[in-house]
């Protein structure tokens, strides 16, 4: 893993990888572009000819799943996953040159419109190009021999992502619930992800949402930030894509449940898919609220607290909502009222 490097180094070893791979050009300016919570950073490459970005690693982590594949880096992972992906005509990025030593990948530049900054104007048409790339990745013809198609989530991983919950979002409340009660919903949690640890897997690209997906001046779409793909449930990607941080809101309600339809009416597997949804959406958002707490309140980055309220709302309307729906259910039941008796103002509001 390469030490965290200052501008100018890594200025210097952008132009040197440039230089030794990209020919008939020249770079005039090197423009580092805003950063989030990933550990990689993406640098733009102002330069005669296509649109080029330098994707530099700060960690090439490995990341947690269960497999009995080989470990691949995410360095790695880019290289042979976007191989793997062009050969199925998903939308992400040529590689123009890369090197491992110094953990840095040019390739094309998508540009800076995010998706989610299209969520309120132009969510039909982008989002079912999104939903789109999903489909295609799950009926593509598979290479069973690619590496990510021998990790994914085990029960074991959905339960210690929930645990983050009660961990970091409920013991950070004003009145923190006490001990009983967190136990009590850490079993309701281990209940959920031993059924969602159930449900058939196939490959997902872990963190398709809308922040990681870009709208193109042609108005087609460009991915990035592919490298942890694995084997997940069928609506994993569809869950991340609608839900991740606000984006329900920013759709509205009527578009929300539109793409929903557009994705199980041209899914072959629609009928089943429908009954899993809600409990995949239930897993990834405990996760989230809980990983969004974590940011705040350990690594102090007030930032994401933003996005922690809207997605205790989703989670105590989804769950309210699968109540009424399936009463045979108890553990969804039970799981409301301990999380609203844990936290009647979010979960109960």
């Amino acid at each position: 893993m390469p030490a965290i490097r200052d501008l100018d180094t890594i200025e210097m070893q952008i132009r040197e990888l440039y230089q030794s791979s990209v020919k008939g050009s020249s770079i005039q300016s090197i423009l580092a572009l805003p950063s989030d919570m990933s550990p990689r950073r993406y640098f733009r490459i102002n330069h005669v000819g296509e649109p080029l970005v330098a994707m530099v690693f700060d960690s090439v982590a490995v990341p947690e799943a269960v497999g009995s594949g080989e470990k691949v880096n995410s360095f790695q992972a880019v290289i042979r996953l976007t191989e793997y992906l062009l050969a199925r005509s998903l939308a992400v990025p040529r590689i123009f040159a890369s090197s491992e030593k110094i953990s840095i990948i040019i390739q094309d530049d998508f540009g800076d419109t995010l998706l989610a900054d299209k969520a309120s104007s132009h969510a039909e048409s982008l989002y079912q190009l999104a939903i789109d790339q999903i489909l295609a990745l799950q009926i593509a013809e598979p290479d069973q021999e690619c590496f990510a198609l021998k990790r994914g989530f085990s029960s074991e991983i959905f339960f210690k992502e929930m645990e983050e919950t009660p961990d970091f979002y409920l013991a950070n409340l004003a009145t923190a619930p006490d001990k009983q009660l967190i136990l009590e919903i850490k079993s309701y949690l281990l209940e959920l992800a031993n059924q969602v640890g159930k449900f058939s897997q196939t490959l997902s690209l872990r963190d398709f949402h809308s922040w990681n997906i870009l709208v193109r001046p042609n108005h087609t779409l460009g991915i990035i930030d592919f490298q942890d793909a694995l084997l997940a449930p069928r609506t994993y990607d569809l869950v991340s894509l609608l839900n991740d941080r606000d984006t329900d809101a920013l759709l509205g309600e009527k578009n929300y449940y539109q793409l929903l339809e557009y994705f199980f009416k041209n899914h072959p597997q629609a009928e089943e898919l429908r009954a899993e949804y809600p409990l995949v959406l239930l897993q990834r958002d405990l996760k989230v609220a809980g990983r969004l707490s974590k940011m705040v309140h350990v690594r102090q980055l007030p930032l994401y607290a933003k996005w922690i309220p809207g997605t205790v709302r989703r989670i105590a309307r989804t769950l309210k909502a699968r109540t009424l729906w399936s009463s045979a259910d108890p553990l969804i039941s039970n799981l409301y009222s301990a999380l609203t008796k844990a936290d009647p103002s979010g979960f109960g509001g």
